[in-house]
């Protein structure tokens, strides 16, 4: 912003970062560590911008108690002073600590306090929308939306910004209550024109959020690329704050590569940031994480550890969306190591997801306690209850789940397709299924059940296997007893293009999204094309180009590309 670094003294800085109707501190950690230097020291306690600038610091590296205190102070002095911007802004500061230390009750309540004291309607329009996705993170749907409906109508078609943060916040509810598919579409759409929002701690973790989205869905390059690029402006800017989060994400996506250690202990430091050390929300769902991957490891008794201390993590109040999960997951860990325990709790907690309208919790709930009943013997209702199970989770788009979860217990996977007459439901199990890492020694296994389910398992290797692997299952199934699985096989396998050829060379000195933009210019693709291709701005794009070249030291696309050919050996 350079209206702000232009302010000749440190105090107007940040009494003119904060005039508009947002908070934008888009200056990095560095200017604003530079401001607090140049600021004398009495005024760092004395002057009310001066205070709001510290604690913006302060939020950035997780101190959030002592961020809050300088908000607190700073209020008292605006008041004193009559001075109804001015407290506005020091209200809307709390509200944005109190939302990233994951007390979105306290959030809550500075929204609505926030309230009385704007003063335009570009402050009544952003704080209705904070209030919507605060009480999204509460599983308070209809409030939500009514809080959004209500910014959106006061808004009239102005401050286009604030109306593409309201989408971008939409997008998380639904990605909250389950609905991965919906979440994946609406955040695609948003992806585009996220350059129009002009806080970058925002576009930040609506990245982060969306990798999550997409990894979800069981798309991992593409994950991998988002929170990549959400790390990348984190360490840009100092969003201290944003990078446990974003570490997280990324430890579950690298688990689901296959890629376990490196997985655990991206997910476990993140979980032990300092900057966690009194953010509720997130560590809950850190070690939650951390929780899922041992029990999928076989650990139960280190997965139990873990989901305890994140139910321990609701000190400041139980979000559904948090303490659902880590409750389900701990309950279905319980049944894991004693069978013969009851089932009321996992029940218990399927039902509350269920009233709070946490479709992927109610449905994980249903699957858990499917598998239950399988290991004891009750083969039938537990075909039965994973059927349905299974259909809600390829309804919402729950593959990465599924593809984890089924994988874990591969003998019910094969008795479970063996039983399907639906079509879809055949089709939409095996993409899920082959989209894991290990997914060969099932799908071998699967290719002698019935001719349909073996052209399915044909469909799904095609698109999710690594070229290796295809060429042992085609060459399997060249000679199935079936004319049909033998065609498919061999018409496939001509169509099918490869894919470890042609990736991205590892250029060290480029981020995960630079190398991905880089391949795309080796393939001749034009600015225009590659935002299309991976959902982003032009501008955007532009601005990674120019950081290729500048990394790489080329001047133009000729010799970017023939950098890259030269790497790759092609």
């Amino acid at each position: 912003m350079t209206p702000v670094v232009a302010c000749p003294q440190p105090v107007g800085c940040a009494e003119f970062s904060t005039t508009s109707y947002t908070t934008r501190w888009d200056a990095t950690t560095d200017t604003l560590e530079s401001w607090t230097e140049r600021t004398p020291g009495r005024l760092l306690e004395s002057n009310p911008w001066a205070l709001l600038l510290g604690s913006h610091l302060l939020l950035r590296c997780g101190h959030y108690d002592e961020s809050l205190r300088r908000c607190g102070l700073a209020r008292e002095l605006f008041s004193s002073a009559g001075d109804t911007q001015g407290t506005y802004r020091s209200i809307a500061a709390m509200e944005f600590t109190w939302f990233w230390r994951g007390d979105f009750e306290r959030a809550e309540q500075c929204c609505r306090e926030a309230l009385k004291f704007a003063t335009s309607d570009e402050e009544r329009v952003h704080t209705l929308s904070s209030l919507g996705s605060v009480l999204s993170l509460l599983a308070r749907w209809s409030e939500s939306d009514s809080a959004w409906r209500d910014a959106e109508r006061l808004s009239a078609g102005r401050f286009p910004e604030e109306l593409l943060r309201i989408r971008c916040q939409k997008s998380n509810a639904q990605y909250l209550q389950g609905r991965f598919h919906a979440a994946r579409q609406s955040g695609r759409a948003v992806l585009r024109r996220l350059g129009l929002v002009s806080t970058g701690s925002f576009q930040a973790a609506f990245l982060n959020v969306l990798a999550v989205v997409e990894a979800y869905v069981g798309e991992y390059r593409l994950a991998l690329n988002h929170v990549d690029d959400c790390l990348s402006r984190c360490e840009r800017s100092g969003y201290g704050f944003l990078r446990p989060a974003a570490e997280d994400v990324r430890g579950q996506i690298l688990l689901a590569m296959g890629r376990t250690a490196d997985g655990s202990a991206t997910i476990r430091a993140a979980a032990e940031a300092p900057e966690l050390a009194n953010d509720d929300f997130s560590r809950c769902l850190c070690l939650s994480h951390l929780g899922t991957s041992a029990r999928r490891m076989g650990d139960l008794g280190e997965a139990m550890n873990y989901y305890d201390q994140a139910l321990a993590m609701n000190r400041t109040g139980p979000t559904p969306y948090a303490s659902l999960t880590a409750q389900s997951n701990r309950e279905y860990t319980r049944l894991l190591c004693d069978r013969d325990l009851p089932l009321v709790s996992l029940r218990n907690s399927r039902d509350g997801a269920t009233a709070s309208g946490l479709l992927f919790v109610a449905a994980k709930c249903d699957f858990f306690e499917s598998v239950v009943l399988a290991e004891r013997g009750e083969c039938k209702p537990a075909l039965s209850l994973l059927t349905r199970a299974v259909d809600a989770h390829l309804m919402y788009g729950h593959i990465h789940f599924l593809s984890q979860e089924l994988m874990a217990f591969p003998e019910l996977a094969l008795e479970f397709l063996s039983s399907l007459a639906n079509a879809a439901l055949i089709a939409g199990s095996l993409d899920a299924l082959a989209r894991h890492h290990d997914s060969l020694p099932l799908m071998l296994k699967a290719l002698t059940l019935s001719e349909e389910t073996a052209l399915g398992v044909l469909k799904a290797s095609a698109q999710h296997l690594n070229d290796e692997n295809w060429r042992v299952l085609a060459g399997r199934a060249r000679r199935h007893r079936s004319p049909a699985v033998r065609r498919a096989a061999a018409d496939l396998s001509a169509s099918r293009l490869p894919m470890d050829k042609g990736l991205t060379p590892d250029l060290p000195e480029l981020t995960a999204r630079e190398r991905e933009v880089l391949r795309l210019i080796a393939d001749g693709l034009r600015n225009a094309d590659i935002s299309q291709r991976l959902y982003l701005s032009p501008g955007t794009v532009k601005t990674y180009v120019n950081r290729i070249f500048s990394k790489l030291g080329v001047q133009d696309r000729v010799h970017a590309v023939l950098y890259y050919k030269d790497q790759v050996g092609r």
